[in-house]
């Protein structure tokens, strides 16, 4: 269990000990033109769902919280009849989860931003595979590879949690897809890396402004290792930044985007009427057991993925954050690490370290007034982000939804909760330990060993 540590606890949840998430006397959120429009980009999708039908209990707009009836904490420990030791006699103990931790400390790890933010150590550049436009079709053709290999498995009901095979539905990701989104200014020496669902949503009129009206600072995107050349050297001279999410509000933010905005409702069958399959349901518990799935969808069922957001399109969205911020010795490839969470205090933290920075002769950038932080659905508009909403997510029937999808983005877990990740390594070790104990006391038993012939 990873109850244990307290000081794991107070650093997931650091409103408990006096201090706030981020400061009320942050400014307000003020973004270089470029820097905003990439922020815009990251969380709005330029589709939208138009006539096509949306599930009959999303609503509009939003990227909101989950609305769930009856949500509750779940509960443990030993009954009131009988003593505690009589029950521990009695139950056998379970099987060891991922990431087995009280509900208290679920609340506390979806309420959190990243623990590791500011500046960081920057020990090498992403590797070039995974963001030139080159390499590309490789990226393509190696994960739609696995794919095909996975829906080709048969299912059961133990297929998800198996670790008997390479191919898992909660096995996290080996490269990027289709790409790690890289913009550069080379005026500025700046590289911003950006992740789909993982910044706040800046106004339209800065993105406008970028695209229309080129200016200094404005980024370009990064597909071309020439521009950088000799790697190693440029990459080490440039400014290396990027915003990351909470992994699990991000996960649901990424479902609810997609289902309800890209996505036919359950049972439906479209324009192609009775010659269809029913649309399956892809709620998101089963989501939670297979972060694919939505793609796996659009590929079997085309016709419930109508627009032009196909399988492509929801594949990118559930990509973790941490692959396209790692060396390949597996080392940060980052300066600066911003949270969605205190979007307008680490902006403002990076653009101070920007202009610290600068070339002689480069005028230091600006923060412009106006921009909000904002969540964006598949319909625009928005709230300001509260991982606390995104809470019902996690708990009651939707309890083991944490655990799976610690596995799966268990990349992101250890780049931004490192102290809960190691936690949970200890924990795997002394499990293991254990059961490798047990195994060993029970051989040694009377008439347990092994037949001899």
């Amino acid at each position: 269990m990873l109850s244990r540590n307290p000081e794991t606890r107070a650093q997931l949840n650091p409103a408990r000990k006096g201090r706030p998430v981020a400061s009320s006397r942050a400014v307000r959120l003020g973004v270089v033109a470029a820097f905003a429009a990439l922020l815009l980009y990251s969380t709005h999708s330029v589709g939208r769902s138009g006539s096509r039908e949306l599930l009959e209990e999303a609503s509009e707009g939003d990227d909101d919280g989950p609305q769930l009836a009856g949500a509750s904490l779940v509960g443990g420990g030993v009954g009131s009849g009988g003593s505690s030791k009589e029950a521990s006699l009695a139950v056998q103990p379970p099987v060891r989860r991922k990431y087995g931790l009280s509900d208290g400390e679920i609340e506390a790890a979806v309420l959190a931003g990243s623990q590791q933010h500011g500046e960081v150590s920057k020990a090498g550049p992403l590797p070039a595979d995974f963001w030139t436009a080159d390499k590309r079709p490789w990226r393509e053709e190696v994960f739609n590879a696995m794919v095909a290999r996975d829906m080709a498995q048969p299912r059961s009901s133990e297929y998800w949690e198996s670790d008997a095979t390479g191919e898992l539905a909660l096995k996290p990701l080996a490269l990027p897809f289709p790409l790690c989104h890289t913009y550069v200014n080379h005026k500025y020496k700046v590289i911003f890396i950006i992740h789909p669902k993982s910044a706040s949503t800046a106004t339209k009129r800065y993105m406008t402004l970028c695209r229309l009206e080129r200016t200094d600072s404005c980024l370009s995107p990064l597909e071309n290792a020439t521009e950088l050349a000799p790697l190693e050297e440029r990459w080490r001279e440039y400014f290396v930044f990027t915003f990351v999410r909470n992994p699990w509000v991000r996960a649901y933010s990424s479902w609810k985007f997609l289902r309800e905005g890209f996505m036919l409702r359950a049972g439906s069958t479209g324009r192609r009427g009775a010659a269809a399959a029913p649309c399956a349901a892809a709620a998101w518990r089963d989501f939670c057991g297979d972060p694919l799935l939505l793609g796996r969808l659009c590929l079997a069922q085309p016709h419930c993925c109508p627009g032009k957001e196909k399988a492509h399109f929801m594949f990118y969205h559930i990509t973790d954050q941490a692959t396209c911020l790692l060396t390949a010795g597996g080392q940060l490839a980052v300066d600066f690490i911003g949270r969605v969470e205190a979007v307008d205090e680490d902006m403002a933290a990076a653009v101070r370290l920007i202009n610290s920075r600068l070339p002689q002769g480069v005028a230091p950038l600006e923060l412009p007034q106006g921009v909000q932080a904002r969540n964006v659905g598949p319909q625009g508009g928005g709230q300001a982000p509260d991982n606390a909403r995104y809470l019902p997510a996690f708990q009651g029937a939707n309890a083991t939804c944490f655990s799976r999808l610690a596995r799966f983005y268990a990349k992101d877990v250890a780049l931004m909760f490192p102290a809960l990740a190691a936690e949970e390594e200890e924990a795997g070790r002394e499990a293991a330990a254990g059961a490798g104990a047990a195994a060993g006391e029970a051989l040694d038993e009377p008439g347990r060993g092994p037949s001899r012939t």
